[in-house]
């Protein structure tokens, strides 16, 4: 037996006819223009930092190096980035669940973070292994010098000394590491992810546009850091993509973050322990393993990390 509709007066069959359907949550809600705006603002964001302070800039270290200015210019920076990026969500008008702002950071994403972090430095030594494999390779033909120009020049964000001082360190392994570094900077890949994948073609999947948005914003992202020079470029390039694709797979904006952060923090402890050259010795014998063999690397290593 039919069911009857009335809609205009006339009883009607509707056996047969379509249910209507929500629109499609992918489908942008602003216009092109201004997704365009929010994209062009996000990647103008990223030049205005890297100019304004640093050795592009000429002013040395792109960090103070005392707690209290740095945490300082920190706070200047981050009232900067949300202005901005509430102005270019405005523009963009992007949902929540646009930016991968499913869950909050609740234990299970703390704890697939802290793993993605692992997975992330494993991947990031793997690689600059097989670099200086194959370099090593061709030794006799290139240069020698170019392993080390290959190498960030982690001395052009901080002065390494200063993370001798416990509070310092702790400023970087925290506020550094997890919210400028972390929460800004995933927020300003979301908000590129979202605004460059709009304007791509409606009729590419979803996944595929959130995938070259991905390696977009990773090009932008290790551009951002010229200052590290030509290594820093690369390797923050690598590590925003993974970054990017972590949130885009996971659909988890705090996953990156907390990635990220642990990722950040943990380098800069391990900078700390090598700046600490009888800690690493007594840690080295204690391992067993003999002083000529250390020692030279060591050395090496102070060389490389000298101002």
């Amino acid at each position: 037996m039919s069911a009857y509709v009335n809609l205009t007066g006339p009883m009607v069959p509707t056996e047969g006819v379509p249910p209507v359907l929500p629109p499609d949550p992918t489908v942008p809600r602003a216009g092109w223009i201004r997704r365009l705006a929010m994209l062009v603002l996000l990647m103008s964001y990223l030049l205005a930092i890297l100019f304004r302070r640093g050795p592009v800039a000429g002013d040395g270290p792109a960090l103070p190096d005392t707690t209290g200015e740095m945490l300082s210019m920190l706070a200047l920076d981050l009232g900067f980035f949300a202005v901005l990026f509430v102005i270019a969500c405005v523009l963009g008008r992007p949902r929540r669940t646009d930016l991968y702002v499913n869950h909050g950071p609740t234990p299970a994403r703390w704890f697939f973070g802290f793993l993605w972090s692992l997975a992330l430095r494993f991947g990031l030594g793997a690689l600059l292994a097989g670099v200086a494999i194959v370099m090593q390779l061709f030794q006799k033909t290139a240069d020698p010098a170019a392993l080390e120009q290959f190498q960030p020049k982690i001395q052009n964000l901080l002065r390494l000394g200063a993370l001798k001082d416990p509070v310092y360190l702790l400023a970087v392994c925290t506020v550094v590491s997890f919210v400028v570094a972390g929460l800004r900077e995933e927020l300003w890949r979301a908000g590129m992810i979202f605004a460059l994948a709009s304007l791509l073609p409606a009729g590419w999947s979803k996944r595929s546009r959130e995938v070259l948005a991905v390696a977009f914003a990773a090009v932008i992202f290790g551009l951002g850091h010229l200052t590290q020079g030509f290594g820093g470029v690369v390797l923050t390039g690598v590590l925003g993509l993974l970054l990017g694709l972590i949130m885009v797979l996971r659909s988890s904006l705090w996953e990156a973050v907390i990635a990220h952060g642990f990722f950040d923090a943990s380098t800069f402890l391990m900078l700390r322990v090598i700046l600490d050259r009888s800690l690493m010795e007594d840690w080295l014998t204690r391992a067993g393993i003999p002083p000529d063999a250390y020692k030279p690397i060591l050395d090496e290593l102070a060389k490389r990390l000298s101002p």
